[in-house]
This record gives C-alpha cells, structure tokens and sequence, in this order.
C-alpha cells in the first residue's frame, strides 16, 4: 500500500556546489564607430546568462580602482563579474548591454522622434552628472563616446576604462584643469553631442556649464574653462 504523499519520508538532497565559470566566447558582433571603423566585440557565455553580451577588457589595478571608487559615489559605472590577472594586468568581463549609439539608431530608424527626444534629455541630464562626479575626483574616462555609453532601464552608464586616468587637479589653474580632462570634452562633443544629438554651440555650452559648475573651484576658474571648451568648439578642433 503506497503512503499518502504527506506522510511519505522527504529524501536529503546535497546542494549543488557553486563553482566560477570560466567566460567561453560564442560568437561576435561588430560595433561601427563613427569614424566608420568596426570594433569587434565577443560574445561571451557566463554560467547560465547565455544571450547577454559581455566586454572583455583589460585593465591595470589602478583603473580597477577606479571603477570600485566610482560605484561607490553612484556613478553608473562598468560591473567586472569576472576577473583574470595575467602579468600585472587584469582582464575583466562586464555586461555590455546596448550603447546609447544603437538605442537612438533604433529610434531613428522607426521614426520614434517623441521618444528619442526624451531619451537625448535624460541622457544628456544624467551624463552631466555622472562627468561631474568623475572629474572631482580628478578621474577622465579617456574616450566617452556615444559606443562606450549604455542606456539601460532610462540609466546611461558608462564603460570601456581602458584609458582611464586617475590626476592631482590644480583647481585653482583653470588651464591645468582644462588639459586635464581635455579628452572628456573632446569625445562628448564630437561624437555624442554634435554626431549624435546634432546640437550646435548653444546647447554645447548649455551641456558643459552643468558639468563645471560642479567643480570645486571659483566662479572665474569655471568661466575660463567653459571658454576654453567653446572656442575649440568654434574652431572646429571637435
């Protein structure tokens, strides 16, 4: 006679033990860049997330650093969720997701203007302060462009510090601060807010005076450095 199923005896079952999975690549993509060139980027497979994209990049600790640091004061900053340490460097894989470049493609091409107006004003609203947070702490991305961006859940993020560099900031030399983050201005005003947004001199100043006025430096610091970014603006050097 079979037990009814509540009185039967429940069997003890071990738990599965929680191993690393090593990233396995399963195919690639290629990402176009402005400029036309194509970057490739691997698909890589971790544990069970088959169908999401991850980057792999290497970076040196001091740039592994950086991104910890950055997360910490809510900066939406790449998430390592593997790490490998080969000769001093460490290779990392992070979720990629879709860049800001591929969701306004996107829009464009399906003739969604309400909606990539909404996406150009919080992206815009949130990466001035997200440049802001970054360059208090004296770190430049390096090369933040519109493929280096992502635009998840109406967040930007950004990724790809492979050229970041961590500097002791003069803020009270509005020269020095400018050099400083030079490369910053240079690729946000080229590749994201005049290729991507096709906004002119106006809405560029309007953009980078969010940025500087969060600098920890007086009135007549900021207003230089804002000169500085408009007149290369203006020569066409972006």
């Amino acid at each position: 006679m079979k037990l009814p199923r509540f009185l039967q005896i429940k069997r003890k079952y071990a738990k599965p033990e929680i191993k690393t999975h090593t990233p396995e690549p399963i195919g690639n993509k290629v990402a176009r860049s402005p400029s036309g060139k194509g970057t490739y980027r691997t698909r890589f497979q971790i544990g069970k997330k088959k169908h999401t994209w991850f980057m792999r990049n290497i970076l040196s600790q001091e740039q592994l650093e950086m991104i910890q640091k950055l997360r910490k004061l809510g900066v939406n900053a790449e998430k390592p969720v593997f790490e490998k340490t080969i000769g001093g460097n460490i290779t990392v894989f992070y979720e990629h997701g879709e860049t800001l470049h591929t969701v306004l493609k996107k829009l464009v091409d399906k003739k969604k203007k309400t909606q990539w107006k909404i996406v150009k004003k919080l992206a815009l609203r949130q990466l001035a302060k997200e440049l802001a947070k970054m360059h208090c702490e004296g770190i430049e991305h390096g090369h933040p462009h519109s493929h280096n961006l992502t635009w998840k859940r109406f967040r930007i993020g950004l990724i790809d510090f492979s050229k970041a560099i961590q500097r002791q900031i003069n803020w009270s030399d509005a020269n020095s601060t400018y050099s400083s983050f030079r490369d910053d201005y240079h690729y946000l005003g080229s590749r994201v807010l005049k290729f991507e947004f096709g906004m002119k001199l106006k809405e560029v100043r309007e953009f980078f005076q969010k940025v500087v006025n969060n600098y920890p430096c007086t009135e007549q610091v900021k207003q230089k450095i804002l000169e500085q970014i408009t007149e290369d603006f203006q020569r066409a050097k972006y």
